[in-house]
């Protein structure tokens, strides 16, 4: 088929057709954009923390009035024992809670010879590696870390985070840090990666871990880790552990990745996301339909000329669906092309957004398709016009 005449009349309906390029174009960019950020929210949401976040339950203990550090402490003290108590689990007093709903803040951890490293600081009682089943790679974990003879607070580095501060692994043992505000101490053990503020904060894997009594006056807070199995009665033991103070509300619950107010919120933003990408290609889809149709009434007495002719119904079928696939090339080429551009604007507000190709590709064969498929029943509505068709007067 000769595409002269398709573009022949392209130009003669170059107002309605610029209309739907200019559609497609806009969806394009929508679509496309509507794909990355489901990605990208989906994935901050589905990375592994590297802690066993279904084994693990909270304890909040909330003091009605404000305690004294020193009888907050004996709160926590007689807490952990009590929990220690219990068979087949493990638990440790916290600062806050595994990725929490509230906002915390980074420290930048200094090193002897004056090196810095952004990190996140952890304040625990000794039993936390077993708590947070985290993996010892080097050293000692507060538990039985050494006696130090300058009474430095023990401290453990992620994996990660030592050979950013220290070049190696195995060389931040021994090592002094200083991150200020009591994040100070000696490294004296390297445990696996894990991220306890979540997964979408800057260096989410780079955490340090003081040993140390983490009461504060408003309240106190554990992990319990059991298994997985038995979640249910480990949270009554728990409850029964702790008994019912009189002085202070008690919440025990499961932790879960997605109990978090950050996966809550990622997940619904896929969801809204996913809904803007169908209903971008239903609208697309929708009009290309309509521009179709017009398009076949606008022409009946050319359709019947070309039958009378001699055009066969299939010739008229390939002529319509020729047409729009052109008309959504263009469209898509013209969102390519701010789609890109968008989408360089973009990466330099969010930096960890990684470029690539899916999208375009994703969301071009989305539009292609769709044209060919809307511009597909009033092609064959052309079709069936018969030759004498074009004795009728439009």
């Amino acid at each position: 088929m000769q595409i002269g005449p398709i573009l022949r009349s392209m130009r003669h309906h170059k107002g309605a057709f610029s209309l739907l390029v200019l559609e497609v174009a806009f969806g394009y960019v929508i679509l496309v954009h509507a794909i990355i950020a489901a990605r990208y929210y989906g994935g901050l949401a589905a990375v592994d923390t590297g802690m066993p976040v279904d084994d693990i339950v909270m304890v909040h203990e909330r003091f009605l009035q404000p305690r004294p550090i020193s009888a907050a402490r004996a709160v926590e003290r007689a807490d952990l024992a009590a929990l220690a108590r219990l068979d087949g689990t493990s638990s440790a007093a916290v600062d806050t809670a595994p990725l929490p709903d509230m906002v915390t803040f980074p420290a930048v951890l200094t090193n002897a010879s004056g090196g810095k490293q952004l990190a996140w600081p952890l304040h625990a009682t000794r039993g936390v590696m077993d708590a947070l089943g985290l993996k010892l790679v080097v050293g000692h974990g507060l538990a039985d870390a050494p006696a130090s003879h300058d009474g430095a607070t023990p401290i453990l580095l992620t994996r990660i985070l030592a050979a950013d501060l220290f070049g190696s692994v195995g060389g931040a043992l021994g090592q002094l840090v200083d991150g200020g505000d009591g994040v100070r101490g000696r490294v004296v053990g390297v445990v696996g990666n894990f991220t306890f503020r979540g997964t979408w904060v800057p260096d989410a894997a780079a955490v340090a871990i003081l040993g140390d009594e983490p009461a504060s006056e408003q309240g106190l807070v554990y992990v319990v880790r059991g298994s997985p199995r038995e979640r249910g009665a480990t949270l009554e033991r728990v409850r029964q552990a702790l008994g019912a103070p009189a002085d202070a509300v008690l919440s025990v619950r499961p932790l879960g990745a997605n109990r978090s107010r950050f996966w809550q919120i990622s997940h619904g933003a896929v969801i809204v996301l996913s809904w803007t990408g169908f209903l971008v290609f239903a609208v697309a889809l929708a009009g290309s339909l309509a521009l179709s149709s017009f398009s076949v009434s606008e022409r009946t007495r050319q359709i019947g000329v070309r039958r009378a002719l001699g055009a066969r119904r299939g010739e008229i079928v390939a002529y319509f669906l020729i047409e729009h696939f052109i008309l959504n090339l263009l469209g898509v080429l013209l969102g390519l092309g701010l789609a890109a551009l968008l989408n360089y604007a973009l990466r330099q507000i969010m930096v960890d957004i990684v470029p690539t190709t899916g999208p375009f590709v994703v969301s071009a064969a989305v539009f292609l398709v769709a044209g060919l498929l809307s511009a597909l029943v009033p092609a064959r509505r052309a079709a069936a016009i018969p030759p004498w068709a074009a004795t009728k007067t439009l």
